[in-house]
């Protein structure tokens, strides 16, 4: 199957998640075919050296299983440039991104984590009361081949929070031609 094709299937949609009080870890998961993994960081985004299987990148973010048995990533090659932001009031945003500094403006709240299911819960240290859930899991709807982030966004407080944004980035480098 053409990762391409893989890679755009991650569909974003909500749902939500929590787990209770532990030590945090990041992980490394694997769809029920055993044919994509993720590899998810404790704020939600990917590329993770927590049991990487790529064999082509020190770190697995969106990896296929190639027919000679071998885990390529199609988001760590080269640079580890995946992640996501969230920002509300038009001044106050947080974001996890490997490559560009790391986690900012962050709290972690819940990581939780199955052998193919992976829920990160965190909000905004200066905005304590705006929560970001980032739920991975098989798709139950095409096949066990893809996976979904549910992402869902919420406001804890009684008062509104204006001009809400998300935004999710990669770097596409699809083996087996990374950086063509």
């Amino acid at each position: 199957m053409n990762m391409k094709f893989l890679a755009i299937a991650l569909a974003i949609g909500s749902a939500g998640l929590t787990a209770g009080s532990q030590a945090f870890a990041a992980a490394t998961i694997i769809n029920p075919a055993g044919t994509i993994a993720l590899g998810v960081n404790d704020q939600g985004h990917l590329n993770t050296t927590t049991g990487t299987v790529a064999t082509n990148s020190s770190t697995t973010g969106l990896s296929y299983k190639f027919p000679d048995g071998s885990w390529r990533d199609a988001t760590s090659p080269g640079c580890f440039c995946e992640g996501w932001g969230v920002s509300a009031n038009g001044t106050t945003s947080g974001f996890a991104n490997v490559s560009t500094d790391g986690v900012v403006n962050l709290s972690l709240t819940s990581f939780a984590s199955t052998a193919s299911t992976a829920t990160s819960v965190v909000s905004l240290t200066s905005l304590p009361s705006l929560n970001v859930t980032h739920a991975y899991a098989p798709s139950t709807v095409a096949s066990s081949t893809f996976f979904v982030a549910n992402v869902t966004i919420s406001n804890t407080t009684g008062s509104t929070l204006t001009d809400v944004k998300y935004v999710r980035v990669m770097d596409w480098d699809v083996p087996p031609t990374e950086f063509d």
